[in-house]
């Protein structure tokens, strides 16, 4: 009952997590999508599997069951490679998976004998294993450490579906319960330090984007661009557009600041005035009210200050690994490296490069 309870606990709770991942992909460039598919198989048999134990459904699964795993081992594999931020293609896409259907529908529908299906298993397991040992080894300390406890506890998951599966086969049990419940219990303990771990470092469910954790990023998120109030008292000249926005003035200034915020997630071009102006849709003296009497920066440092944001950003997920400060540069929409400098300095307090090796350091 112990186990039951848990397994049903877990269940929900990783269902919790997928509502998360679900709500934040679209700012969440990390957003792997077989995780997703990973908790979402693990939610629903628990799920069954608990209201089965619980006598709230009879449960009578195929002693194949086992098969499952085999069609897991792909979506595993390239979990692991969108986790160490390698390119996942078409065709790895096609190729993995038209493998592990095969397998799938050959072992399920008993197209060969048991001693075949053993060899056959073991041969696809080990195959398996080695991807995930080269592709491991290889990216293992590209990846920051708290990513690299969650790689272990994720890879000895996969360890563990692969070894059970084999183990499952050559047991040949015939009670339908059995092999689920080793899948289940046996692993349940290690299930459930995945689902703490992910909240303990929420980055890995979030997305760093929409936590904001990047280098510095968290203080600068901090300095609030806007107020609600004056910064300066309204001069009488500037009245008659006073009474018109401020009904709508806190809306807007939210709307302006969920575009700032997104804007270069989804763009490459630079944010201009007349951009924000088109994307807020108010006409430009409305703006230009905002800007003078709402907005704590001057237009110019406001577009700048954004344009470090998303350079801290783009430091903090290693774009200097493969690239150059030059193409920082670039990525960031400044048009000289004298005035990238000059503002990334003016904001964080420090260079580019001290930021970046902080990182790697830290």
């Amino acid at each position: 009952m112990f186990l039951t309870l848990l397994n049903f606990s877990a269940s929900i709770i990783a269902g919790l997590s997928i509502v998360i991942l679900l709500k934040n992909y679209k700012i969440n460039i990390e957003f792997n999508v077989f995780f997703l598919i990973i908790l979402l198989n693990f939610c629903l048999w628990r799920f069954v599997y608990s209201m089965n134990n619980l006598g709230f459904i009879e449960l009578n699964p195929s002693k194949n069951i086992y098969a499952i795993g085999l069609f897991m081992c792909p979506v595993l594999i390239f979990y692991f490679k969108k986790f160490l931020n390698r390119k996942i293609t078409l065709i790895d896409l096609l190729l993995q998976f038209s493998l592990g259907l095969l397998l799938f529908i050959l072992f399920l529908e008993n197209f060969v004998n048991p001693r075949s299906k053993i060899i056959i298993l073991i041969i696809y397991t080990l195959f398996f294993f080695i991807q995930l040992y080269l592709l491991v080894s290889k990216y293992y300390s590209k990846i920051p450490n708290h990513k690299k406890r969650f790689l272990i506890l994720m890879l000895s998951q996969a360890i563990y579906i692969g070894v059970l599966s084999n183990i499952s086969l050559i047991k040949n049990t015939q009670n339908k319960l059995n092999i689920m419940s080793d899948l289940f219990d046996y692993n349940l303990f290690l299930w459930i330090i995945i689902l703490i771990y992910m909240y303990v470092k929420p980055d890995l469910l979030y997305g760093e984007r929409s936590l904001n954790l990047t280098l510095n990023y968290s203080k600068i998120s901090e300095i609030k661009n806007w107020s609600l109030s004056e910064v300066i008292k309204i001069q009488s000249k500037d009245f008659s557009i006073y009474k018109k926005v401020k009904p709508v003035l806190t809306k807007v200034i939210i709307k302006i600041d969920e575009i700032c915020e997104n804007y270069y997630l989804e763009n490459v071009d630079e944010l201009t005035y007349k951009i924000l102006q088109n994307k807020i849709n108010i006409p430009k003296s409305h703006l230009d009210f905002l800007f003078k009497y709402y907005c704590k920066r001057s237009k110019n440092n406001f577009f700048n200050f954004l344009k470090i944001k998303h350079a801290l950003y783009l430091i903090k997920n290693n774009y200097l690994e493969k690239n150059t400060i030059e193409t920082l540069v670039l990525a960031s929409n400044f048009k000289s490296k004298t005035a990238f400098y000059e503002n990334f300095k003016k904001i964080t307090g420090h260079k580019p490069l001290e930021l970046y090796k902080n990182e790697i350091y830290n």
